[in-house]
């Protein structure tokens, strides 16, 4: 079964906005299984999710930004796609685009787990979806994020 992504938000700029993108399939190489979602192929919201914890999402960017590629000033984005239920609970995560590194990959599924999530809603109705979220690691923009707002 496909789904489809009606929702994309970006850590590095802490900005959301709407589309739709198809989810990643069942093989895909990273994949990394919480729970199964049982969804239909494509979900209707009125109110969007939106990540209640940006500040925690950074700083598990930072700490789980791989050190060799930190110290060689290597920057990457990798996008993952997440199943968020209707509670705003990540319950499922995979690599959407990798960033060409696998240690970039395999980190940003680690940073996924700490973001937290208001439950999407159609008709006052939470409802699960499926979300792309780019996890960019900057050190640089890390660092000044930081110092300016935590």
């Amino acid at each position: 079964m496909k789904h489809l992504v009606l929702f994309s938000v970006s850590v590095a700029a802490l900005l959301s906005h709407a589309c739709v993108h198809p989810s990643p399939g069942p093989g895909s190489r990273f994949a990394e299984t919480l729970e199964q979602p049982d969804t239909a192929d494509v979900v209707v919201y009125a109110v969007a999710p939106k990540l209640l914890n940006a500040p925690d999402v950074i700083r598990a960017t930072q700490r789980e930004y791989p050190v060799f590629l930190r110290e060689r000033g290597i920057r990457g984005t990798t996008t993952v796609s997440i199943f968020i239920d209707e509670e705003g609970r990540v319950r499922n995560q995979r690599v959407e685009e990798s960033s060409g590194f696998r240690e970039f990959d395999r980190a940003a599924l680690r940073v996924v787990r700490v973001a937290r999530f208001s439950p999407a809603e159609n008709r006052g109705q939470a409802v699960a979806l499926w979300i792309s979220l780019p996890i960019s690691f900057m050190p640089d923009s890390v660092r000044v994020y930081e110092r300016n707002h935590l």
